[in-house]
């Protein structure tokens, strides 16, 4: 995911999403976010960043990520993610959810607004803490306050597939 400095105002929502396919179970190992503030003026406020799980629909908008999963090696099958898409940092709205139905997050990182700073949030599995995709469920990245120029966010998500059930 390579977001960036946002430039314009982008409403609170998902801001990328990934949704697993039907077959696989999507186990993910591990998830960097790197947050910041590098706008010209101290701000007041503060950016959470949210982790949600979700289930029902697919996002639409954005552009599409898909042509960019790498895969660790050419002789494994093709993945099953069914769709990956980031908003559009220059854009004023987030990934479109209708009839996505939300989680709770399951986890948080926040950067205060001001001249300058940086925030991340990274998350490596262990086999007490795995996040784990099921089959047609999905990973989004979510604003809880309006992006303003100078918001910045980058990141990256790795995962394995297996057809086994989740434990």
């Amino acid at each position: 995911m390579g977001l960036g400095r946002f430039t314009a105002a982008t409403t609170t929502g998902a801001i990328f999403a990934m949704r697993n396919g039907t077959t696989k179970v999507l186990h993910i190992h591990r998830m960097v976010l790197q947050t910041g503030f590098s706008g010209t003026g101290a701000a007041t406020s503060t950016q959470i960043v949210q982790l949600k799980r979700f289930s029902g629909a697919t996002h639409s908008g954005g552009s599409s990520l898909l042509a960019n999963v790498v895969k660790n090696s050419t002789i494994l099958p093709a993945s099953s993610l069914l769709d990956a898409r980031e908003a559009t940092i220059s854009g004023t709205s987030p990934l479109t959810d209708t009839s996505v139905v939300y989680e709770a997050p399951c986890r948080n990182t926040m950067i205060p607004r001001s001249l300058t700073g940086t925030a991340g949030l990274v998350w490596t599995s262990d086999l007490h803490d795995e996040l784990v995709l099921q089959p047609s469920e999905g990973l989004a990245v979510f604003i809880t306050a309006t992006a303003v120029t100078g918001d910045s966010i980058v990141g990256l998500v790795c995962w394995g597939e297996d057809i086994s059930p989740s434990h």
